[in-house]
């Protein structure tokens, strides 16, 4: 499965945790998102389910944290983990509107030497780029040797087929995408992998299992 499942935000609870963290065993999700202070936790519940974490290092906003924090952050949840970890970080988006691009990049760069053995995933929030900064940031998060460019927090709306569309214009096809933020439909995701090769998926624990109920379903 390419779905990384979501349970992570201000009203978030250890109920939905618990459930993200069943459907994941029970659907088979790639990898799961939940705060940091669950990162043993929910290792522990998934240890020899094949699932992984994805560590969110850093706000959602991307509001300029140091990267010795991000660091910092990323080894404390490695340490404890039984399961494949992935580490997914915001662009410094301070950095980036001021123009300091090699600040920018050094922030990505230092995080991808920090963990060599984990896939690094690079939010860009798309949606609030024009064509020449979508190019910037794109060839920022090529050179700096991330895996995956991630289109969006979700905070400034949708993930579309036509957001990717963008990034694959600007990057091209030797970088993987993680497409997240407001995808909730099959037609979506079909078109997102089979049309722009994306490789993951973000979606809320909700929007994941209706998605995953409904296959099951048209599977019967």
């Amino acid at each position: 499965s390419a779905i990384e499942a979501v349970a992570t935000g201000p009203f978030i609870d250890k109920i939905q945790i618990d459930q993200v963290l069943d459907d994941a065993k029970k659907y088979g999700y790639c990898r799961v998102v939940v705060p940091l202070c669950f990162t043993q936790y929910a290792s522990d519940i998934l240890a020899g389910s094949g699932v992984g974490l994805a560590l969110p290092i850093g706000t959602p906003v991307g509001v300029g944290e140091s990267t010795d924090n991000k660091i910092q952050a990323g080894r404390e949840c490695i340490a404890v983990s039984k399961v494949p970890v992935d580490v997914d970080m915001v662009i410094n988006t301070v950095y980036f509107r001021s123009g300091m691009y090699d600040e920018a990049y050094d922030d990505i760069k230092r995080v991808r030497d920090a963990f060599p053995n984990h896939a690094l995933k690079v939010i860009i929030e798309a949606l609030t780029l024009n064509d020449e900064q979508m190019k910037i940031a794109c060839e920022m998060v090529k050179d700096a040797g991330a895996e995956f460019i991630k289109t969006t927090t979700g905070m400034h709306g949708p993930t579309t087929p036509d957001v990717v569309k963008r990034i694959r214009d600007a990057a091209g096809f030797d970088i993987g995408i993680k497409a997240a933020g407001g995808i909730r439909t099959l037609e979506t995701v079909e078109t997102l992998i089979d049309q722009y090769k994306v490789g993951r998926i973000g979606m809320n624990l909700t929007a994941a299992r209706d998605l995953m109920q409904s296959l099951y379903e048209m599977e019967k």
